[in-house]
C-alpha cells in the first residue's frame, strides 16, 4: 500500500513537471494587438500561425500566446 502512494506521488510530480515546462515553451505572440478574448481567438491564431507557425490561445490576462 505504501509502495502504491509513493509511486502515484511519483507520477503526479512527474507530471506537473510536464506541464510546467510545456508552459514555459509557450511564447507571447509580437504580432496581435489589443485584448484576446475566447480561448480560440482566430485573430490571435492567425497571428501565431504567420509568427511562429505554432497555435495561439488567450491568457487568463488577455494576451495572445503561441504553443506547439
Amino acid at each position: 500500500m505504501k509502495l502504491n502512494i509513493f509511486l502515484l506521488i511519483i507520477i503526479l510530480i512527474i507530471n506537473l513537471n510536464n506541464n510546467y515546462f510545456s508552459v514555459l515553451a509557450d511564447v507571447p505572440s509580437n504580432i496581435f494587438k489589443g485584448a484576446c478574448i475566447g480561448i480560440f481567438n482566430q485573430q490571435c491564431e492567425q497571428a501565431c500561425q504567420g509568427e511562429y507557425h505554432k497555435t495561439g490561445y488567450c491568457s487568463l490576462k488577455l494576451d495572445c500566446w503561441c504553443k506547439d
